[in-house]
């Protein structure tokens, strides 16, 4: 997948989410929750992919970036939308996305 790809869905599902993916007591963030939530990379992971061993995993360790079918051209991209998932506020994700967006020269759709 593209950049503008990855961002586009990403943003997206952060968007239309509105929420972090956290763990039962709320104090780390997963690739998917309990409640059925996902973070920025876990919204690209399949299901027939996904399995509960990939917690815990750095998002750009060899098992997630395949798992979530990223590439070398946009490991980057990927893990600046996970932080913006894992360490901001949901409020303050439309301008991190938008400043990801120009950091990156991608169209903010």
């Amino acid at each position: 997948m593209t950049n503008q790809e990855l961002f586009t869905r990403v943003k997206a599902h952060l968007l239309k989410q509105n929420e972090q993916a956290l763990n039962e007591d709320g104090t780390s963030c997963l690739y998917r929750s309990p409640k059925g939530l996902s973070c920025a990379i876990g919204c690209l992971i399949p299901d027939e992919k996904y399995h509960a061993r990939l917690e815990g995993g750095a998002a750009d360790s060899r098992r997630i970036v395949e798992a979530a079918g990223l590439t070398h051209e946009n490991e980057s991209l990927a893990m600046t939308l996970q932080s913006i998932h894992d360490l901001t506020s949901p409020s303050s994700w439309p301008h991190q996305l938008e400043a990801t967006a120009a950091q990156y020269w991608l169209e903010n759709v």
